[in-house]
C-alpha cells in the first residue's frame, strides 16, 4: 500500500515486518501491526487462526 512507503523507509524501522488487517463491517478501519523479528511467527499463526473463524466476515487482511 503506498501510503505506508514512507513510513517503511523510516530508519528506526528498516527491516521490521508490517502486518495490516481490514476491518469491514460498519465503518472501515485498518489496523497495522509493525512486529520484530521474535514476534513474527506468533502473530502469523494467530492472524491465520482468527481469518479460519467467523472474524473473516469482519476483517480482511492488508498487502502492506
Amino acid at each position: 500500500m503506498q501510503r505506508f512507503h514512507t513510513l517503511k523507509q523510516r530508519n528506526e524501522l528498516v527491516g521490521a515486518e508490517f502486518k495490516g488487517l481490514k476491518f469491514v463491517r460498519g465503518t472501515i478501519r485498518d489496523f497495522i501491526f509493525i512486529l520484530q523479528e521474535q514476534h513474527l511467527d506468533s502473530i502469523r499463526i494467530t492472524i491465520k487462526n482468527m481469518m479460519k473463524t467467523n472474524w473473516h466476515k469482519h476483517f480482511s487482511e492488508l498487502n502492506i
